[in-house]
């Protein structure tokens, strides 16, 4: 009989850590799954265009943004991807920030253009 609880003890604990197996596993799936769709969506975002103008000034999809916050926003954001545009001739230092925030904010796919100003 001493044997027998022993037996039971194994086959219980055998068949608890068979199901939380199974739990775990699906679990880990679908974590999976969700990271998967989360990174699908955002690589579905339009990249947000930073434009700079002849005077310095800088704006995000058109709106006035201040440079010491432009790192927090785009962190904020979670933007993935940017459009910088600037004029032919930029002012090279309020540029090489914008670049800086850009770096800074963990955003790597960058693509550049020249405004068109009439």
């Amino acid at each position: 009989m001493k044997y027998g609880i022993r037996v039971i003890a194994y086959i219980v604990i055998g068949v608890v850590l068979y199901f939380s197996y199974g739990y775990y596993k699906d679990l880990a799936r679908q974590v999976k799954q969700e990271e998967a769709q989360s990174a699908q969506k955002q690589a579905d975002l339009p990249p947000l265009n930073i434009a700079v103008d002849e005077e310095g000034k800088i704006t995000l999809d058109g709106d006035p943004a201040p440079l010491e916050n432009l790192t927090t926003l785009l962190q904020a954001m979670e933007v993935q991807a940017v459009t910088l545009q600037t004029p032919a001739d930029p002012p090279i230092e309020q540029l090489e920030r914008v670049l800086n925030a850009i770096r800074k904010a963990d955003v790597h796919q960058i693509s550049m253009g020249v405004l068109n100003i009439e």
